[in-house]
C-alpha cells in the first residue's frame, strides 16, 4: 500500500478523533451531573452515565478501534490484496472515523442540555454509511477481515467479487429506505433497519453459496 498516502488519511483520522476529544473536555464543565448515553428503539433515554464517559472512554474506544483498523492490512496474511483497493480501504477507515466521532459529538451535545432528535439523525447517518459502503463494497478484494466473509467467498476469488458486487447493490438500496425510514415513528424506523440489514445479509450468505455451486 502506498505509505506516504496512508499515513495522510491516518493522520486525518487521529485529527479527527482529538479534536473530539478536545471538544468533550472543553464541554465537560458544562455538563449535567448525569448525561444520556443510550436511547430506546421508541427514540427514549433509557441510560445515564457521569459524562467522564462520554468524554474519556468512548473517544479511547474510538482511537482503539481506528488503530485496530489501521493495522489490519498489515496483519492479514493476504495483505497483498490491499494494494487493489487502498483508496477504498482509506476512505472506508476515514468514514468510520466521521461517523463514529459525529455520535460521540451528538452524546456530548445531549450532555450540555441541546435538544434534537438524536435517534432519527443517527438513523440517518446509518443510512447514508451503507449507501457509501455499498457503492464501495464491489472494490474490495479477497482478504481475512473487510467485507463478506463465507466459506464460499473466501474459498473462491470469484465468488467473492459476485458476491460482493451483489450485496452492494443491496445495501445501496436498503441505505436510501433505511435514510428515509428515519422520518417514520422510531419503533417503526428502527424495525425497518433492523429488517434491512438482517435480509440483506443473509441474501448475501445465501447468494454466495448459489455462485460457489455454479462454479
Amino acid at each position: 500500500m502506498n505509505k506516504s498516502r496512508i499515513s495522510k488519511w491516518s493522520i486525518y483520522g487521529w485529527c479527527v478523533i482529538v479534536f473530539t476529544f478536545i471538544g468533550g473536555v472543553f464541554l465537560q464543565s458544562h455538563m449535567h451531573h448525569r448525561i444520556p448515553i443510550h436511547w430506546n428503539i421508541t427514540g427514549n433515554v433509557d441510560g445515564y452515565a457521569q459524562p467522564w464517559v462520554a468524554v474519556y472512554i468512548m473517544p479511547v474506544v474510538h482511537a482503539i478501534i481506528y488503530g485496530f483498523l489501521l493495522i489490519l492490512p498489515k496483519i492479514d496474511p493476504k495483505r497483498d490484496n490491499y494494494l487493489t483497493f487502498d483508496h477504498t480501504y482509506r476512505l472506508f477507515t476515514f468514514v468510520f472515523v466521521l461517523f463514529f466521532s459525529a455520535l460521540i459529538w451528538m452524546v456530548d451535545l445531549q450532555g450540555i442540555g441541546m435538544q434534537f432528535p438524536l435517534v432519527m439523525l443517527l438513523q440517518l447517518m446509518l443510512g447514508i454509511l451503507f449507501v457509501i459502503l455499498g457503492n464501495w463494497l464491489g472494490r474490495v478484494r479477497h482478504n481475512y477481515f473487510i467485507g463478506i466473509r463465507t466459506p464460499w467467498t473466501l474459498a473462491n476469488e470469484t465468488v467473492w467479487k459476485k458476491t460482493h458486487r451483489f450485496v452492494g447493490k443491496l445495501y445501496v438500496i436498503s441505505g436510501v429506505i433505511i435514510g428515509f425510514a428515519a422520518a417514520l415513528p422510531h419503533t417503526v424506523g428502527f424495525v425497518v433497519m433492523i429488517a434491512l440489514i438482517l435480509l440483506s445479509s443473509s441474501m448475501g450468505i445465501v447468494y454466495s453459496f448459489m455462485i460457489y455451486r455454479r462454479i
